[in-house]
């Protein structure tokens, strides 16, 4: 009976140690998570702020070309000025849709990060439930 009594002593030890493994997993697992949505809120923020300083750009430009037509008239300094604006409009609205295809990217890939922990967390937990048993 003490031997039977020792090895169910062990078993326990065994399924304890099973259940606090599992448990630090989580806590990494959840961790990691957090870091992980921490990073692409920063992405989507920094994002949105380069947008706004593009599109104030764009308005100064806007208003830069209008003073100009204003001013020159209908000459070549104008016309220069507009292709310049229109052009620099092109390359910022190009930059703005780079920054944002790069914050959709990182925010996919901390939804697939985040679906991938928990199904990792499930799966320990059925490690630690079968272990119970």
């Amino acid at each position: 009976r003490a031997e039977a009594a020792e090895q169910s002593l062990g078993e326990g030890q065994a399924h304890q140690d099973e259940v606090r493994r599992a448990e630090e997993d989580a806590r990494r697992a959840e961790e990691e998570l957090r870091v992980l949505k921490e990073a692409a809120a920063q992405e989507a923020a920094d994002a949105q702020r380069e947008k706004e300083a593009l599109q104030s750009e764009l308005e100064e430009q806007a208003l830069r070309a209008e003073a100009a037509e204003q001013s020159l008239g209908e000459g070549q300094a104008h016309q220069d000025e507009v292709r310049r604006a229109e052009e620099d409009a092109r390359r910022a609205e190009e930059e703005l849709r780079v920054l944002k295809e790069a914050a959709a990217q990182e925010a996919a890939d901390a939804q697939r990060e985040k679906e991938a922990l928990q199904s990792e967390l499930e799966e320990q937990a059925l490690r630690a439930e079968a272990a119970e048993q």
